[in-house]
C-alpha cells in the first residue's frame, strides 16, 4: 500500500506538504495541490483515517459497549437510535463488547484511547465491572444505560424499572393474582436489584408476604424461561408470573403449553420489552413498552454534550407505556 512518502517522492515536495495538500489547507500552491491529488489517485492512495484524525485532531468518534452480542443483549434499536442522531454531527461509531475485551486482554478505556474514541454508550454492564471503574476513575465521558453509578462525566439513562415492577406487580394483584413470581435477571444487576424492590413494594402494600422462594435470578433469555417454568409451577402455588423480559415470557409460554396449563385461564403472565413479536403470541401478551431507540438517540445526545463539557443532568428517566393485552386473566 502505498502512503504519503511515496506521493511525496514523486512530485519531488515535502510529506508535510503532502499531508497538507490532502487535508484541503488553503496555504498550498494550486498548481502543487492538484499535482498531490493526482498522484494521490494514480497510486490509489488511501489514507489512514486514524492518522488523519491525528492531525486534524478530530474526536468525532465514539463506541457503544456491551456485555455481548445475543437474545439477551440485543442493542439493534439502541444502535438505530444512536446512529441516528450522531450522523447528523458527523461521528463514527465503534462497536465493542466485554468477550471481545477478555479475548483481547484489552479494557475499555484501553480499547477506547488506541481508537481515538472520545466517548461511549454502555449497555448491560454490571455495577462491579472493574472496567467501567476505570473509566470513570479516568473521567472518560461515559452514559450507562440501567446502571447507578456515579462520576465527574457520567450520565445514568433508562426507565424507572422500580415503578414499572411496582406498576405490573399491583396490576396482577388487582386483577386477582395473589401467588406472584416473578422471573429476573441477574442478581448483581442495577435492573434486577429495582425490579424485585418495586415488586416487593407492591405485595407490602396490598397486605401480601413476600417470599423470597417467589423471587426467581436467572438470565434474560427465552431459553431460561422455558427452563425455569417446570420447577415454578410444581407445587401449584403460584396464579400469576412477571417475567423481567419478554424473551423470558415467551419461553414461559413454551413451557406451559408443554405442561398443558392454559395461560390466562390457569396462570397470568406480564412482560416486559415489547418485543415484535410479543402481540402475536396466544393470548397476546401484556407487556412493558420501553423505547429502546430512545436510549440510544437520547443516550447519544447525552454523550455528546459530555465529550463537549456541556453541563448535563446525571440520572435520566425516559417514559414507557403498559400495554394491557390478554395474557393476564
Amino acid at each position: 500500500m502505498n502512503t504519503i512518502k511515496d506521493i511525496a517522492k514523486k512530485c519531488h515536495v515535502s510529506i508535510s506538504t503532502v499531508s497538507r495538500a490532502l487535508n484541503g489547507y488553503s496555504d498550498i500552491n494550486k498548481d502543487t495541490k492538484e499535482l498531490v491529488l493526482k498522484t494521490a489517485d494514480e497510486l490509489d492512495y488511501i489514507p489512514n483515517k486514524n492518522a488523519r484524525d491525528l492531525v486534524k485532531k478530530n474526536n468525532n468518534h465514539i463506541a457503544i459497549i456491551i456485555k455481548e452480542l445475543n437474545e439477551e443483549f440485543n442493542p439493534f434499536q439502541i444502535l438505530s437510535g444512536l446512529y441516528d442522531y450522531v450522523e447528523i454531527l458527523d461521528y463514527e461509531v465503534s462497536l465493542f463488547t466485554l468477550g471481545k475485551s477478555i479475548k483481547n486482554g484489552k479494557s475499555y478505556y484501553k480499547f477506547c484511547k488506541e481508537n481515538n474514541i472520545s466517548g461511549a454508550l454502555l449497555y448491560g454492564m454490571e455495577a462491579n465491572d472493574p472496567y467501567v471503574k476505570e473509566l470513570i476513575d479516568k473521567k472518560f465521558p461515559i452514559v450507562l444505560v440501567d446502571c447507578d453509578l456515579e462520576g465527574e462525566k457520567v450520565v445514568n439513562i433508562g426507565i424507572d424499572n422500580f415503578r414499572v415492577a411496582y406498576e405490573v406487580t399491583n396490576y396482577m394483584i388487582k386483577k386477582g393474582c395473589k401467588k406472584i413470581k416473578t422471573i429476573q435477571g441477574k442478581r448483581s444487576l442495577y435492573i434486577t436489584k429495582q425490579r424485585v424492590r418495586g415488586y416487593e413494594q407492591a405485595l407490602r402494600d396490598n397486605g401480601i408476604e413476600i417470599n423470597s422462594d417467589n423471587i426467581i435470578y436467572g438470565e434474560f433469555s427465552k431459553q431460561f424461561g422455558e427452563k425455569i417454568v417446570k420447577s415454578i409451577i410444581e407445587y401449584k402455588n403460584v396464579d400469576g408470573i412477571f417475567c423481567a423480559s419478554d424473551n423470558i415470557a415467551i419461553g414461559v409460554y413454551e413451557g406451559l403449553k408443554r405442561l398443558n396449563i392454559k395461560i390466562p385461564d390457569e396462570i397470568s403472565i406480564v412482560g416486559c420489552g415489547d418485543n415484535e413479536i410479543s402481540r402475536y403470541l396466544t393470548p397476546s401478551l401484556t407487556t412493558i413498552k420501553q423505547n429502546t431507540y430512545n436510549i440510544g438517540y437520547n443516550g447519544a445526545a447525552l454523550l455528546d454534550k459530555l465529550i463537549k463539557n456541556e453541563s448535563v443532568e446525571k440520572y435520566v428517566r425516559l417514559d414507557y407505556k403498559f400495554i394491557e393485552r390478554s395474557s393476564v386473566i
